[in-house]
């Protein structure tokens, strides 16, 4: 009678098709040589970077016509997405728009959860507003309603004050958070407002639209002009942040991304397979980019845009 031969084996995976691999081969190895492993512990886990992907069903329409505009689409799932499309040899969108949104919901910012949106042939060829676009796989974020941008929301007559926004505490951690990523097209039709569940009465800032972020040639190459009407532009936007008056609001977010900075990596793998090719130089490019922001940057920021902050010279 032939020994049987034992042997133990840990395993530890996000993947759960390595797991089925492994007990697959242990049955084939059973039968003919009569070796009996024993798995002691599987552990399965996720990671906080895992997007699903997710088929659009149907297209249902495009309620901008801007560039790189986003185009409301239903999912297989039947459930509401904004899919913003890459364009054709470039996928630079998703990267901006995936990495981003990842990034701002990690440091609890109030950003849509993302998705990647598989978007058929068929689908491609059936709707003529999304015949320029390459079938495959595009960054999507889930649809919610009522949806309003601040640019709308002022254009219909409202008055949108500062005492109606329930996180306009919450101003520095946006600001910093766009300087972190190198965002500078920030303005009133990519904040939209959503009711807030916490204050009845009052809207939550939401952020949205990341796909011209990692500008860092703006910083190094641009001038003082462009930043200044950058700024002008959040002037209207977050009122002067008047109800910012502490310090200690900056140094919050700071902290956190600097807590963040060390998921960069696992960040970065997020990125589909698909996307990655023909752009590794640009996403070696954002994790510089990303890791060069500092306390200092902050500093730089606040002495820059100083007559802003009401606390500054306090």
């Amino acid at each position: 009678m032939t020994d049987t031969k034992w042997f133990s084996l840990g395993v530890k995976s996000t993947d759960k098709t390595l797991i089925f691999f492994i007990l697959t081969i242990y049955h084939k190895i059973r039968k003919s040589y009569n070796i009996l492993i024993i798995i002691l512990s599987v552990d399965v886990t996720k990671s906080d970077y895992d997007v699903p992907k997710i088929e659009m069903d149907y297209y249902v329409t495009t309620p901008y016509k801007t560039k790189n505009t986003p185009h409301i689409m239903v999912g297989k799932d039947n459930e509401t997405y904004f899919v913003k499309f890459n364009e054709k040899n470039n996928n630079r969108i998703g990267i901006n728009e995936l990495v981003c949104n990842l990034i701002g919901l990690k440091l609890e910012l109030p950003l849509f959860e993302p998705i990647i949106a598989i978007i058929s042939e068929e689908l491609i060829k059936n709707n003529d507003q999304l015949k320029e676009f390459p079938e495959g796989e595009h960054f999507a974020q889930k649809y919610l309603e009522p949806f309003d941008t601040v640019a709308t929301y002022m254009s219909q007559g409202r008055n949108l004050t500062e005492e109606l926004i329930a996180n306009v505490r919450h101003v520095p951690d946006f600001l910093i958070f766009d300087k972190f990523v190198e965002n500078y097209d920030r303005h009133q039709g990519n904040i939209c407002l959503l009711p807030s569940i916490a204050l009845p009465n009052k809207v939550d800032y939401h952020l949205f639209d990341h796909d011209l972020a990692f500008q860092r040639d703006i910083v190094h190459n641009g001038s003082i002009k462009q930043i200044r009407q950058f700024q002008r532009q959040l002037e209207h936007v977050f009122f002067l942040v008047e109800g910012v008056t502490k310090r200690r609001l900056f140094d919050r977010i700071s902290n956190k991304i600097n807590f963040v900075k060390s998921d960069i990596p696992d960040i970065i793998k997020s990125i589909p397979s698909t996307w990655v090719t023909d752009n590794r130089d640009y996403i070696n490019e954002i994790e510089e980019v990303l890791n060069d922001f500092t306390d200092r940057t902050v500093d730089s920021y606040l002495e820059f845009n100083k007559d802003k902050f009401p606390f500054y010279n306090k």
